[in-house]
């Protein structure tokens, strides 16, 4: 296993791929930044600044020209231009934004507020949030399935179900849900799948 040193960089978190290059953005919480790494050199290619309190997770626009991260202490999205290397500016979206994805088409990002309680849709080109939702308890992630007609979200403090798919379990307990996967063909299954193929049916 080969390792990239980040120093002085600390706290790495998000970390996405930036199309077929090897390249990956990377967040670090203490630099208030987003770091591009170049994986075949292993070095920090370079620093693009935020300037907002933990910036945890991060989402790539589908054309890798512009990344998203999503800054925990600030409650903000920061927006990256990923060519110029350079800052768009930041959209306030809810205390504690963790979760964070962008839809298909690149037309809107989706934030998972756990402090709030909620979720956020900001418009990508107006740069806005144009809705926001209630969501329960600590939303902590949020993925858009590959046809952009879902988003799931997993709260850390909640096992009941949303007609957003949100997903849930014990916040003190070893079922902490917090990651999600979704496959690349956007197919799954269903519990009764599950439960037929666990039982070899």
């Amino acid at each position: 296993m080969k390792k990239i040193d980040l120093a002085p960089h600390r706290r790495p978190h998000g970390i996405m791929w930036l199309g077929e290059e090897a390249r990956v953005a990377v967040t670090s919480e203490t630099s208030k930044a987003l770091l591009l790494v170049d994986l075949e050199a292993r070095v920090v290619d370079a620093v693009i600044r935020t300037d907002q309190e933990a910036s945890h997770m991060v989402a790539v626009a589908p054309a890798c020209d512009v990344a998203y991260t999503a800054n925990i202490g600030s409650g903000t999205i920061s927006i990256l231009d990923l060519v110029g290397e350079g800052s768009l500016g930041d959209v306030k979206t809810g205390a504690g934004c963790e979760g964070i994805d962008v839809t298909p088409d690149g037309a809107f990002v989706w934030t998972a507020n756990r402090a709030a309680d909620t979720v956020s849709v900001v418009d990508a080109l107006k740069r806005a949030v144009v809705a926001m939702l209630p969501c329960p308890k600590f939303p902590i992630r949020a993925k858009v399935t590959p046809d952009g007609r879902q988003v799931l979200v997993s709260c850390a403090q909640s096992a009941a179900a949303t007609d957003r798919s949100t997903l849930g379990g014990e916040f003190a307990g070893s079922s902490l849900p917090i990651g999600i996967l979704v496959h690349p063909d956007g197919l799954g299954w269903s519990p009764l799948e599950v439960a037929a193929d666990a039982r070899g049916g």
